[in-house]
């Protein structure tokens, strides 16, 4: 297993030889311990779950890809519990810390492949996005994270969470290996249509929307576009994060209850709480939940009005105040209720988004999103190696 310094890896992480040869030969892996890998128990972030759980009898899609085509996966990376986490201080075992902001975490649920590849441990980071849980620790440990259109990846032999908004996750600080690794993991017959219209929204940064805006300008001129200004406060906003936790909360619990009932002296104080909250949802009655369903629905339509074919609309990723190792349990929760109206566009819709942390930020603050009509996934990672190389002195692209 790859040093260990910075407590990114599971105890008993397996490691595993490449089966083959291909597009990530030479690439080291650092693989989510939810993904299946064979005659390994998955911690999925919390130990009682390796406690009531066999080994694996067969590897994940996603792990069987990148070995064949040439990733040295060298090790399973810490989560929090039950993936169901945006800060990342609740894993199995002491939480991984952020080698490029050590006074922030990681940013959760994918927080040990984060903190491997902002720490060099790794150049490809595996995680699962179903609420941000790559987009925000991208921001956080100030590398790049995409989450791919949904649907596009095989999930099989990954836990669930809530499998209507998960998906595999891929963390790089180098494009090209974000690149290589799409290609082995969702591979389409052609690459979809370059991007060619940027739109920003300043009020989802308020009150300082300075490094938004001026990331969204170097993406429009990297795209060799005009940047549109926008307003999209209808679409990116508490409400509709409300109805991401809503809608995620009640699959939450058809996939996790039954078993986080019968552990619940196992869970994270903050995690129970939340599941408790999922409860709730699943609880409600038809009529509601119909409701929920057709909004999502209707969502999704009115983000396409918005936000036409090749163009990307630029957001914030973090929300306020960020997530430090000393902070209160209050400041958490706002943190993460923040985030989550930020990711919910992307979450709700199935729409791909990328994480974009230009390499001179101060702050992880200054992070933004690159979301996009599904299918743009090629699109949005060949703008990120533009951005890359436009970004002079970024050592990493």
């Amino acid at each position: 297993m790859a040093n260990d310094d910075l407590g990114a890896f599971v105890t008993d992480s397996p490691v595993g030889p490449p089966t083959g040869d291909g597009p990530l030969s030479g690439v080291d892996a650092a693989v989510k311990d939810c993904f299946a890998f064979r005659g390994h128990t998955s911690s999925f972030g919390i130990g009682r779950w390796r406690e009531t759980h066999d080994p694996a009898t067969s590897n994940s899609s996603v792990v069987t890809r990148l070995s064949g085509a040439g990733a040295q996966i060298v090790g399973l990376a810490k989560l929090d519990q039950l993936a169901f986490s945006l800060v990342g201080n609740a894993s199995e075992g002491p939480a991984p810390r952020n080698p490029r902001h050590p006074d922030l975490y990681t940013g959760g649920s994918s927080s040990g492949s984060a903190a491997a590849v902002a720490g060099g441990r790794a150049a490809l980071g595996v995680g699962t996005d179903t609420a941000g849980s790559v987009r925000v620790p991208a921001a956080l440990c100030g590398i790049h994270g995409l989450r791919p259109t949904w649907g596009s990846i095989d999930m099989a032999g990954c836990l669930p969470l809530a499998p209507s908004f998960d998906t595999c996750g891929l963390l790089a600080a180098n494009p090209l290996v974000m690149a290589r690794a799409l290609q082995v993991l969702a591979p389409r017959p052609a690459s979809s249509a370059p991007i060619r219209r940027v739109m920003v929204d300043p009020s989802l940064a308020a009150p300082d929307a300075t490094p938004l805006v001026e990331g969204a300008r170097v993406v429009a001129q990297v795209v060799g576009a005009t940047l549109e200004t926008v307003s999209v406060a209808h679409l990116v906003n508490h409400d509709v994060g409300a109805l991401l936790s809503r809608v995620q909360g009640r699959e939450v619990w058809q996939t996790l209850g039954d078993w986080a009932t019968r552990n619940a002296d196992a869970l994270d104080a903050d995690v129970a709480r939340r599941l408790s909250a999922c409860r709730g949802f699943a609880e409600e009655d038809d009529a509601t939940v119909e409701v929920d369903l057709t909004d999502r629905r209707l969502f999704t339509e009115l983000l396409a009005q918005v936000v036409p074919p090749d163009t990307v609309l630029v957001t914030p990723t973090l929300g306020v105040p960020l997530p430090r190792i000393d902070s209160p349990l209050e400041d958490l929760g706002g943190f993460r209720r923040s985030t989550v109206a930020l990711m919910a566009p992307a979450s709700l819709s199935g729409w791909p988004q990328l994480t974009w942390s230009p390499a001179r930020l101060q702050s992880p603050g200054g992070a933004v999103g690159l979301l996009a009509r599904p299918g743009s996934d090629d699109a949005l990672v060949d703008l990120l190696a533009r951005l890359s190389s436009h970004d002079h002195g970024d050592d990493r692209s």
